[in-house]
């Protein structure tokens, strides 16, 4: 059986990953659904919508710098989109907090994300 594979979505998530690395959130939030959910890595749970994302990830920049490069891409039978991410983590004075692999697994349809998740490689 073969996957259809729907380029625009993987696309918009390669511009996520420019605009988030960049620190852009005004353009990452633009590749967004209104209804997105998103990881909170710093409190724990989600945070749901464009609003409360946009003003999360500017508390998440101004905490730490984050880098993440994404290096392989998968495409699921239903459209999910997950990727092996190299993610660093340093302090805004250049510490090295984290760096590890994980997954970023995304759901994406017609050009907008509409949900991230994090997993731990090899969990």
């Amino acid at each position: 059986m073969s996957v259809e594979i729907d380029i625009s979505n993987i696309e918009t998530v390669k511009k996520a990953y420019q605009s988030f690395n960049s620190k852009n959130a005004g353009a990452a939030i633009c590749l967004m659904d209104e209804n997105i959910v998103w990881p909170n890595t710093l409190d724990g749970g989600v945070v749901t919508g464009k609003k409360d994302l946009l003003a999360y990830w500017h508390r998440h920049f101004n905490q730490a710098d984050y880098y993440t490069e994404p290096l392989c891409f998968e495409y699921k039978d239903d459209g999910t989109i997950i990727i092996t991410v190299h993610a660093v983590v340093k302090t805004l004075d250049g510490e090295l907090l984290k760096d590890q692999m994980v997954y970023h697994i995304y759901k994406a349809a017609n050009g907008v994300i509409q949900s991230m998740t994090i997993e731990n490689i090899g969990d």
